[in-house]
């Protein structure tokens, strides 16, 4: 694999972790038994995203990567990570535990060496990926119960070919206007190497945070093939539970 492509398929999975910093907050819908107007949904969920980063304290989080090519089953590489994240910028993170193909493991590392340094963008008050109509239009495609909860469903349409923006659809809890799914594809490649990326990402509450749980990253890239990542958040601490050695909760 050459050094271009190996930096490719770190971008492009960067972009992928990057794009699950879309989180909503608590704002309750005034009535879930009828379904509101299209701008209703969108503002409601953009101002539940605002107050969300507006309560991000700092939080330790264990998460666990694998990577794939082609359909093997065997994961080519798999690594678990603690990462660090403060509001005042000072994050980072650990590798705990790191198998399989040291290529694979170099890429995971670049991710978290991304993740952890780009994290002070989704702070602002408007940052660059958030489902808002700064960065999409949008369309209503319908309602669908999924893992119990009623949710609007609703078509993303970028506003320009970005990397950080998805061409695809989110599911948005009917009751609290939290982002609990996001599924497409990146608006724009991020090179020549990689025709296609395609994303799965999922949301819960996660020590009363409510945060990303898993992604599932999906790159076609030319010549070599499909590489896939997945990752799941395992458990997280924040600051209060530090303080009184509380054990975190797992995310099942």
């Amino acid at each position: 694999m050459s050094g271009q492509l190996y930096r490719t398929i770190w971008l492009l999975f960067f972009v992928a972790a990057s794009l699950g910093n879309v989180s909503s907050g608590q704002s309750k819908a005034a009535n879930t038994g009828s379904i509101p107007p299209l701008d209703e949904v969108v503002n409601r969920a953009r101002a539940a995203a605002d107050q969300n980063r507006a309560r991000w304290s700092s939080y330790r989080l264990l998460r666990e990567y694998r990577m794939f090519h082609e359909r093997n089953s065997t994961p080519m590489a798999e690594v678990k990570a603690e990462l660090v994240y403060d509001p005042n910028g000072n994050n980072g993170y650990q590798i705990l535990e790191s198998k399989g193909s040291e290529r694979g493991s170099k890429i995971v590392s670049r991710l978290l060496d991304g993740e952890a340094n780009g994290w002070s963008k989704f702070s602002h008050p408007h940052p660059p990926t958030a489902i808002s109509r700064d960065n999409y239009d949008f369309s209503f495609l319908g309602t669908e119960s999924l893992d119990g909860h009623q949710t609007y469903i609703l078509g993303l349409h970028p506003r320009r070919k970005d990397t950080g923006l998805i061409e695809g659809k989110v599911w948005i809890d009917a009751e609290t206007y939290l982002v609990r799914k996001i599924v497409g594809q990146e608006a724009k490649a991020p090179s020549w190497w990689v025709h296609e990326v395609n994303l799965v990402l999922t949301f819960g509450q996660i020590g009363g945070m409510w945060l990303q749980t898993t992604t599932q990253a999906v790159a076609d890239v030319r010549i070599v093939g499909k590489y896939t990542l997945v990752s799941r958040a395992l458990e997280v601490k924040t600051a209060d539970m530090a303080q009184t050695d509380r054990h975190p909760p797992s995310v099942p």
